[in-house]
């Protein structure tokens, strides 16, 4: 027993140097890294205080930038640990400008947006309303004087034309670069965003009770006549339907459904009283989101049916939902805070009060949900979702850099997508750059002849996918199947993981001036 005893005593008494020493280490250690902060689902991850209120929808670039209007009259660019780069002052007659219409940014990193004067003269003067673009940098690349408020966000179209309402009852086209294209008389203000189908068709409601659809270069389809105006913007689904609300409560509903050839399909009325004013959200499952006034989150499959509702101690006035990569929706309200529920309807979490209603989320590729507020105020919050969803209509603006466009993939964003002539080797060489690959699994590089031919593929393997979601990679591939004298279109298609197909371009590459003999040497593809 004495032998036990004094084996355990020599153990207990070996044992306290190594502890002290651990606990040394461990103090030591605490001392020179300071606890790592870990992030929870809808904790505060930082914010940013701006002169007015902030009712954008803010937009994302291929680098993380964070792009957002606010009621001081300035657009703001934030780096996405919220590190200020600029702002662009569009206040021209001072303090007393607006920005609603969220930013654009179209592939060159240019953006767009319009501006509103906040108060009315005796004459109801809006000389002052412009819509602007500027460069990535934030230096100014042109204005048009609209001389009439600019409510709606501006489109992209396949070709990278600019398409917005005003108040003077028309939908304008601009080029990139500022030349006008065309206009399209309403017959009444053009307050929502235009959205723009995969087929090229231009939808948007009018505060004259008209639904409107348009050719992409600007002339009439159809038009459908609705109970009231119609404020919020729109939302397609795969098959081509559309989805929009109205300003108003009547018999026949203030929500409602057409398909592709203006044709009704369904409407629903809400629970009581109250506008819509801001648009829904289609996610990958065909589901529908709409928040109202009347205070509910609303979700319906596609045939109309309800599939739950959710009632808030507030209304639902400037937030559309955003839908994560994981199926959850976000959705912001006017009681202050920032939500986030399952495909169910089940709330998963909520925000502290921001002290200011809530308007549209936007997700970043870090996971972050970026949001103004009514407080002055613009926030980044943790999530529990990856990335934005690549859904039908995944939030306001439709994706990350707000293009309205059903074209416009949210898996891959392109720094480039260029093609050049050799003459020398009689071959053309058409690179393209990614800053973010999301699921991408490769691409196809298609090709046509001359502008009426049927593209082809002139890959006969997949370029398999070489980025990921931070850093992209560099495309190169060489094709000698040329002939002289003739304009090559290229379209890229990439494939994601799930089959599903995204198209970027068409570039355009001309050998005019030249006669090629064909080569038979055949045409390679290079990845570096």
């Amino acid at each position: 027993m004495k032998n036990k005893a004094f084996i355990i005593l020599s153990a207990f008494l070996l044992l306290i140097p190594l502890f002290f020493s651990l606990t040394v280490i461990q103090g030591k250690g605490e001392a020179q890294n300071p606890p790592i902060r870990i992030q929870v689902a809808g904790q505060m991850v930082w914010s940013f205080v701006t002169g007015g209120a902030v009712w954008t929808c803010p937009a994302i670039d291929s680098s993380g930038n964070v792009y957002f209007g606010a009621n001081d009259g300035r657009l703001y660019s934030l780096q996405s640990n919220g590190t200020f780069r600029w702002s662009f002052d569009a206040s021209e007659v001072g303090r007393d400008l607006w920005i609603n219409s969220s930013p654009t940014i179209d592939s060159s990193g240019n953006i767009y947006f319009g501006t509103i004067k906040s108060y009315y003269d005796v004459a109801r003067n809006y000389e002052a309303s412009r819509f602007y673009s500027v460069d990535s940098s934030g230096s100014f690349r042109w204005s048009y004087l609209a001389g009439t408020p600019i409510w709606s966000s501006p489109a992209i179209d396949d070709s990278g034309n600019i398409i917005f309402g005003t108040n003077d009852n028309r939908l304008m086209s601009f080029s990139s670069s500022g030349s006008f294209n065309w206009s399209y008389n309403a017959g009444s203000d053009v307050r929502p965003n235009p959205s723009i189908a995969s087929d090229g068709t231009i939808y948007f409601g009018s505060s004259g009770d008209e639904f409107f659809a348009l050719n992409s270069n600007g002339t009439f389809k159809w038009s459908f006549v609705c109970p009231d105006k119609i404020e919020g913007s729109t939302a397609i689904d795969a098959s081509g339907n559309v989805y929009f609300g109205l300003d108003s409560f009547g018999a026949f509903g203030n929500f409602f459904s057409l398909d592709s050839s203006g044709s009704f399909r369904w409407s629903f009325q809400t629970a009581s009283a109250g506008d819509i004013e801001e648009g829904p959200a289609v996610d990958c499952s065909g589901n529908i989101y709409i928040g109202t006034q009347d205070s509910n989150l609303y979700a319906f499959n596609n045939s109309g049916t309800l599939q739950w509702s959710y009632l808030f101690s507030d209304e639902i006035e400037y937030s559309t939902p955003a839908i994560g990569n994981d199926g959850l929706i976000y959705v912001g309200n006017d009681n202050d805070r920032l939500y986030c529920f399952n495909s169910s309807g089940v709330m998963q979490w909520s925000t502290f009060d921001t002290a200011g209603n809530v308007a549209h989320p936007a997700i970043a590729t870090n996971g972050n949900i970026y949001v103004g507020s009514g407080s002055s105020r613009f926030f980044a919050f943790d999530s529990d979702s990856s990335y934005l969803g690549d859904c039908p209509w995944s939030k306001e603006g439709h994706d990350m850099r707000n293009t309205q466009n059903q074209s416009s993939a949210t898996l891959v964003d392109l720094a480039y997508f260029r093609g050049s002539y050799v003459p020398s080797r009689s071959k053309i060489i058409v690179e393209w750059k990614t800053t973010t690959e999301l699921e991408t699994y490769g691409f196809y590089l298609l090709r046509k002849e001359g502008e009426n031919g049927n593209y082809f593929p002139v890959n006969s393997y997949i370029i398999l996918a070489q980025g990921d979601s931070m850093t992209g990679a560099e495309y190169r591939y060489e094709d000698y199947s040329i002939r002289g004298g003739t304009s090559y279109y290229y379209t890229l298609e990439e494939i994601d993981l799930h089959g599903a197909s995204h198209y970027y371009g068409p570039i355009s590459v001309s050998t005019e001036g030249s006669s090629l003999i064909d080569q038979k040497k055949k045409s390679k593809s290079k990845r570096r």
